[in-house]
């Protein structure tokens, strides 16, 4: 096939008009596998500019809603994830792309741009399952309302077994570093106010400190360096 990085198709797809992409894949069907000059794909764009109905075009035509290639070699969901794009989350889900670590991990870069109602829904379709033992029901339960923001059925889960706070999933990633790396300053103070360890180094060797801080999330920042010193410093 001749290169496509420059083909009508992917401004077509990157401006929304669904109709000239269906015209273009009906004369063309290898166009729905080609490549624009960043290596991404038309479905890759669609997702990343939150075209559903070019989307559903690509999809319905064949497009693999988890092909992954391009410089950060994220799928479609990961992309709709980035932006924030909830609709086309609903889309992609509905046709099957997973939302599983081992697919690209949406739920992270959901989470680190506070896309709520994106995590929300990925956690519905099953996004954390695999980060925790599957036996231990209260605790998939903690990191799911983790994951979805829910600072209010984490303190609850909490208060009824306090034991969970410095869990951490199969990649040794506690609560706090999650709640940290997505700025969720309301269940960073749960967790504080239960005892969760704020020293606890992960697998990579970072703080929750060190993820609030590369993700610049200042109100995270602030409350951690506070505790700190309350910490250091307990009164009476």
């Amino acid at each position: 096939m001749a290169s496509t990085s420059a083909h009508p198709i992917f401004y077509s797809t990157f401006h929304g008009q669904a109709e000239r992409v269906a015209e273009m894949l009906a004369f063309d069907p290898t166009l729905i596998d080609g490549r624009n000059a960043k290596g991404l794909t038309p479905l890759q764009v669609a997702a990343s500019r939150g075209q559903c109905a070019v989307a559903r075009v690509l999809v319905e035509a064949g497009a693999g809603v988890s092909a992954r290639s391009g410089l950060a070699d994220w799928p479609p969901l990961v992309w709709a994830c980035y932006r924030g794009h909830l609709e086309m989350v609903k889309l992609l889900l509905e046709h099957g792309a997973p939302a599983s670590e081992a697919h690209g991990n949406p739920i992270h870069y959901a989470g680190q741009q506070r896309h709520k109602e994106v995590c929300r829904l990925l956690v519905e379709h099953g996004a954390v399952d695999d980060l925790v033992d599957d036996s231990d029901v209260e605790l998939r339960q903690l990191f799911r309302a983790a994951y979805s923001f829910d600072s209010l059925r984490v303190d609850e889960l909490l208060t009824s077994d306090p034991d969970l706070v410095d869990s951490v999933d199969r990649n040794g990633r506690g609560l706090l570093h999650e709640a940290c790396a997505h700025g969720d300053i309301k269940t960073v103070r749960v967790l504080l106010r239960h005892g969760a360890d704020a020293s606890l180094v992960d697998a990579r060797g970072q703080t929750p400190l060190d993820r609030a801080t590369s993700h610049r999330h200042r109100a995270v920042v602030a409350a951690l360096k506070t505790h700190a010193k309350q910490v250091a410093s307990p009164a009476g």
